[in-house]
Parts: C-alpha cells; structure tokens; sequence
C-alpha cells in the first residue's frame, strides 16, 4: 500500500474530515473544525507535513519499527548489525512478526509472517549472514525449524 493511501485512509476515517489533499510534502484537510478566527466552515487546514502524517498513520494501523542505534566508527567489523554512517529503522508491517536483518555492511533486510517462514529465509539468504529479530528488537536463533530466543537484543 503507498504512502499517499495510507495518509489518506487515517484522514478520511476522523469524524471532522470530510477530504484530504496531499501536495508538495504538506497534508491539507477538509473540515467541520472551529476555525477560531469566525471564517467560513468547512475549510482547508493545513493538517502537517507528509512524514509526520504518514507516521501516524502507520501507528494507527498497526506497523512497529525496530531502530538499530549506530556503531561508532572503527568499533567493529563488517558483520555488525549497526551501521558507522546512521541509525538503521527497520520497518515491520502489520502482518510482519520476524524480520531477518543482514549487516549493515549489506544493508538489507526481509520481513516474514510466522517462525517457519523466518527459518527458511535464514537458509535462503545465508549468503547474507541474516539475524532473526522481532517486533520488539528482541534476537532469535534457527535451529530447525522453529525459533529460539537468545535473550539478546538489537540495543545492546
């Protein structure tokens, strides 16, 4: 689902808004509100910027992040989760459970719906040298077919 349709279906489902304009990074709403200047109603109100909105339109229907706080640089190797240049966000989507996070080194990441689904990423995207975790950043071993948590996590 893009971005745009998910700002709007958030807008759209409040009670005072009855259209939702996004242009040029900035979101407008068409509404019912007190204008508290005495001017026409309904109006145009300038509701946020894209990204503020999209955030909260992506809380509200359930998406989760799993922020990876950086390394500092020269403190580690190429196998490190973090990477020297910025904080990774891991995005998880509603249906998302396990995400299996490759080295910063290599940048990527797959997200997956259930443990036997993240099981066979791991053996698929060995090459990568993934790392199971979950929506709360907590890290889990493969052994099997079934997942078992280390006790570690992404912060520490």
């Amino acid at each position: 689902m893009n971005t745009n349709k998910i700002i709007r279906d958030y807008m759209l489902a409040k009670n005072d808004v009855t259209k939702c304009r996004i242009t040029k990074g900035e979101v407008h709403i068409y509404t019912d509100r007190d204008r508290g200047d005495g001017g026409r109603s309904p109006w145009w109100m300038l509701y946020s910027d894209v990204e503020t909105a999209e955030q909260e339109a992506k809380e509200a229907a359930g998406y989760a992040w799993v922020r990876i706080p950086m390394e500092p640089t020269g403190t580690g190797n190429i196998y490190n989760l973090g990477s020297s240049m910025e904080t990774r966000v891991i995005e998880f989507r509603p249906d998302d459970k396990f995400a299996l996070v490759s080295p910063a080194y290599f940048g990527r990441y797959w997200r997956v719906g259930s443990d036997e689904d993240a099981s066979e990423a791991a053996e698929k995207h060995a090459n990568y040298h993934p790392v199971i975790i979950d929506r709360d950043g907590n890290i889990y071993d493969p052994s099997g077919h079934s997942l078992t948590a280390t006790g570690i996590t992404v912060y520490a």
